[in-house]
């Protein structure tokens, strides 16, 4: 089954009846399902959503885990009018949101739990290989979330996850 349909909209009631930052029965949510060291990625689908809309990406943790970062990095899947705009092709990308620093002095960042944590998107980021005009005529489509990969003695040492979802703006 897709355990990302688990965690696509706003947080149920179960999840927000939940006060302790600990590890969940599993149909709460999502976790990592490899204690060993692993790439570890959740991939969500959204409605199509105009990229100007987008304030932020939410995600509802119920456990952090014991490794940091939690998360190393946040994209927005988007897809993107390319120059074959006339034969109504798109063209797909992942543009970051949120990088971890890899500078060990530097891995501090402030997460809920349980609660939402929130990846802003600035419309003036320097989006790698889009410029600001493509950006902005953008949809976004998901987001692919990228965790810390090493390895964890018990089950209990990865996050959990409840939701994710988009924040809108609309200005």
């Amino acid at each position: 089954p897709d355990q990302a349909a688990k965690v696509v909209g706003p947080p149920s009631v179960a999840v927000l009846a939940v006060t302790s930052c600990a590890r969940p029965a599993p149909q709460l949510g999502w976790a990592p399902s490899s204690r060993r060291a692993s790439l570890r990625v959740l991939n969500v689908s959204f409605s199509s959503t105009n990229a100007t809309h987008v304030k932020s990406v939410g995600v509802y943790f119920l456990n952090l885990g014991s490794l940091r970062p939690v998360i190393t990095h946040v994209h927005l899947m988007i897809t993107t009018p390319s120059a074959a705009a006339a034969a109504a092709e798109n063209t797909s990308n992942l543009v970051h949101v949120y990088e971890a620093p890899t500078d060990a002095a530097n891995t501090t960042f402030n997460y809920t739990c349980p609660g939402l944590t929130y990846f802003p998107v600035t419309l003036t980021a320097p989006y790698t290989g889009l410029s600001p005009s493509n950006f902005t005529r953008s949809t976004v489509v998901g987001a692919r979330l990228e965790f810390n990969s090493e390895a964890v003695l018990e089950l209990a040492s990865l996050p959990f996850v409840a939701a994710v979802g988009l924040f809108l703006n609309y200005r």
